[in-house]
Formats: C-alpha cells, structure tokens, sequence
C-alpha cells in the first residue's frame, strides 16, 4: 500500500512537468527520438535563465534513456573525448547533472510520446503527510488495512523546468 501511496504522489508531482502553458521551454518532439542536440539545447535554456544545472535533477522513462540516449555514441565511448562522459555508472550524471530513471513520467499526445525533464528544486513545491496506516474492522478472521496520504503541490518558477519530449517507444 505504502508503494502504491508513494507512486501516485509521483506521478502526480511529475505530471506538472507536461503541463506546455505551466512549462514554456521544451526541447524535441513526441514524434522523434530525444537526440543529443535536444539535451544540449535544454541546458542552453537552463544557462539563459541562470539556472545552475548542478542543483537539477534529469527525469527519463527508461525506455527513452536506454533506447535513445545511451545509443548516442559520444555518451558511452571514451575514447571521442579521452574520458568517459558518463563517469560514475551508467545512469548517474549527465552533463554533471544526476539522472532519475522512472517509468511515472507524464505521457504526452495520447500515448504517442513521453515528457520527460530536467528540473531544478525550486521549480515545485510539495507537502505532504506521512502514511497513515489504520486497522480496519474484521471479517471472517481477516484484518482490513486502510492507507492514507495527503499532498498538495504548487508551481513556484516554471522557467526552472524544461520539457525533454520523445517517443515512447
């Protein structure tokens, strides 16, 4: 239950992220593969509106991370650049910036593409309760477990979010 409480306020907190009049900057198509340049040009957004990438966070469906990024030569061979791009492991920093695989990334066009994003701390603010676990009433020698979570979100700074869009597949 506490799993099920905990992906739905995920999901709900990464759906602010697709949100084209609350996040004005995006980078590809829900038509295409997310490419290098996309990326690139994401950061280049970020570094416009002063925003240090250090302090973000990028959010990939597993699927476009996999089957797009990492198919991106200059991401897995050292030798084009003497050192490896992606120092600490397969899926830990990206351009110094760490990298967050989950499949709750909001689904863009129908279910034709993903959203994913690259977003800084201040770009939400959340709260929450924790999970409130009660006994319900017996039957028939069984317990009846009830789980409670309580959230709300707000958009502080939508420049501070860029939507990385690409295809789902």
């Amino acid at each position: 239950m506490g799993y099920r409480l905990g992906r739905e306020l995920e999901i709900d907190l990464l759906a602010s992220t697709s949100l084209l009049n609350t996040v004005p900057a995006q980078a590809g198509l829900t038509t295409t593969d997310l490419v290098a340049t996309n990326i690139e040009y994401a950061m280049g957004i970020l570094a416009s509106n002063s925003i240090p990438k250090e302090e973000c966070r990028f959010f990939f469906n597993p699927k476009v991370y996999w089957g797009d990024i990492m198919t991106i030569q200059k991401y897995y061979d050292a030798s084009q650049f003497g050192k490896p791009s992606v120092p600490q492991g397969a899926h830990d920093l990206l351009y110094g910036v760490p990298v967050v695989l989950t499949p709750n990334v909001p689904k863009e066009s129908g279910d034709l593409g993903v959203c994913n994003s690259i977003v800084h701390p201040t770009f939400l603010a959340h709260a929450r309760t924790g999970v409130d676990f009660t006994v319900g009433k017996a039957e028939d020698l069984r317990k009846k477990i009830n789980a409670d979570l309580i959230w709300g979100k707000k958009i502080l700074q939508n420049k501070r979010c860029v939507r990385l869009l690409a295809t789902s597949t």
